[in-house]
């Protein structure tokens, strides 16, 4: 992609680089979820998902606190889902992986295949931090992270140089990502 390759080695790429490089500095955290056996010495790629599924009523209800605190329901399920990673782990330094469409470009609209564009979120949770101010960082870095996605997130994670060992993934974070449901049976 062309135009990937001009944007990456210019201005704008320098900015992105500088943005992701922020978010990723220091010591990136292990997520420590209570496992019920040891990680094997090489990762067997066995992992599974725990699918939660709300039911139809309540989305009026969250869908009005998103937009009564300035946040789209994006935003305030990924603050529930980190104040359940707080609460469950107790780190107060969060890594969460996110898909994005990754079609930017008006162009890319009639094209088949797969765009999606995985970003990391990190977010430090605060001794005393409220709901609705993780609510408020929560919302903050999606948006800001979202604006400087024009490169490819694993160039950036990449290019931070971050090697774990073969037991684990290259980064051991939290992935979520939220899907409507259909109003079809």
């Amino acid at each position: 992609m062309r135009w990937q390759h001009a944007l990456l080695h210019g201005a704008e790429g320098e900015r992105l680089w500088n943005f992701w490089r922020e978010q990723l500095a220091g010591p990136l955290p292990l997520l420590n979820l209570p496992v019920d056996h040891p990680r094997p010495p090489v990762q067997r790629y066995d992992g599974a998902s725990c699918p939660l599924v709300l039911p139809p009523t309540l989305y009026p209800r969250l869908q009005a606190l998103a937009q009564a605190e300035g946040a789209t329901l994006f935003e305030l399920l990924l603050a529930t889902y980190l104040t359940f990673l707080y609460r469950f782990t107790g780190q107060d330094d969060l890594l969460v992986g996110v898909p994005n469409a990754g079609r930017s470009r008006p162009e890319f609209a009639p094209v088949v295949g797969y765009f999606v564009n995985p970003f990391v979120l990190r977010t430090a949770i605060g001794a005393g931090m409220t709901f609705r101010q993780l609510l408020r960082e929560a919302s903050q870095r999606t948006r800001w992270s979202r604006e400087r996605l024009s490169s490819p997130g694993r160039r950036w994670a990449g290019a931070a140089g971050r090697r774990s060992d073969s037991s684990e993934p290259p980064r051991r974070f939290a992935g979520r990502s939220v899907c409507k449901a259909s109003s079809r049976s």
